[in-house]
Order: structure tokens, then sequence, then C-alpha cells
């Protein structure tokens, strides 16, 4: 039994270590023989993972999603107020998408494995806002609108946060933009 929880904490281990590598510098031209040594295991322990690079990949990016938004959600819900839920819900989820390197954006939709699971990522995200930004409505702390529509609105906004050439091009920084983007629904 402790050789099995020795053998799925190291599992976590590396799926987060291949994570935070894919997130700063893309996956596509990454080799598994690269990322065992980047990770310092051997390939045999990657395939034992997992049978192929790309479900290694997608193996990461759902361990990586799982944590981050439950961390996100619990963070969120520890807010006095159900429109303060749904904005704490929002910059995190906003920040966390920041964290990845366009060349991790460019490799997720290149591959139609990993573009599924970012996708199945993203319809979780608009769903938790969504529900957060009903929550709101009816505590009558933010005006009523289509909530889910604000939600995908708020997601593709996040997007545009998360790429600094687009935000650089305009003359505005992540922090100013974030706050221009915030006052548009809580104020």
């Amino acid at each position: 039994m402790a050789a099995k929880r020795l053998a799925s904490d190291r599992t976590a281990t590396i799926l987060d270590g291949l994570m935070e590598l894919i997130a700063a510098e893309g996956f596509a031209s990454l080799k598994v023989s690269e990322m065992a040594s980047r990770l310092k295991c051997s390939t045999g322990t990657l395939y034992r993972i997992a049978p192929s690079k790309e479900s290694l990949v997608v193996s990461a990016i759902k361990r990586w999603a799982d944590r981050s938004l439950a961390q996100i959600k619990a963070e969120a819900e520890s807010a006095p107020t159900a429109v303060e839920i749904a904005r704490r819900y929002h910059d995190a989820t906003v920040r966390l998408s920041s964290q990845m390197s366009n060349v991790f954006r460019r490799d997720i939709g290149d591959y139609e494995s990993t573009r599924r699971v970012y996708e199945g990522i993203y319809r979780s995200q608009i769903e938790q806002f969504t529900t957060y930004l009903d929550d709101a409505v009816r505590a009558g702390q933010i005006k009523a609108f289509n909530t889910r529509f604000v939600a995908m609105l708020f997601r593709q906004m996040g997007l545009v946060l998360g790429r600094p050439a687009e935000l650089d091009e305009v003359g505005i920084s992540h922090e100013e933009a974030l706050d221009q983007v915030n006052s548009l629904l809580w104020e």
C-alpha cells in the first residue's frame, strides 16, 4: 500500500513538473526524452504514466486544471458576499490563464486532444462563473442580465488579458486592463 502511494505521489510530482514545463515552453517541440531529462526521470517512467507524449500532456493539463480550479473555487467562496465571490473567481481564473505562454496556447490549439481538454476546462469555468453571477443577481448585488452570456464575454476578455502583445499594442498594463474589465461589471 505504501509503495502504491509513493508511486502515486511520484506521478503527481512528475505531472506537476511537466505542466510547469509545458506552460512556459509549449509541448509541440518537446520530445519525451527531453521531458524525462528535464523532469529528472526516465522515459520509461513517463510511458508508465501515459502511453504517449500527447496523453502525458493531456494528463498534466487535467491534473493542473482540477487542482487549480478547486483551489480558486475554495478561495473565492471564502468571500463575504456573492458579488465578491464572483469577482474573486473571475480575477483568479484570469490570473491562472495569464500564466500560460503564447507557445503553450498555440500548441493547445494545434492538437485535437488538448484542444478538447482545454474546451472542457473553459466550459467548467463558464458554468461556475455563471453560477456565481446568478447568486449575485439573486442577492440583489448586481443588476439582472443574461449571466451565461456575460460569463462567456468576461472569459474571452480574460484570454485577451493573458496576451501581453495585445495589451502593449493598446498601451495598457495587465493590472490596468483587469481593472477596466472589472469596472464593466462590478461598478
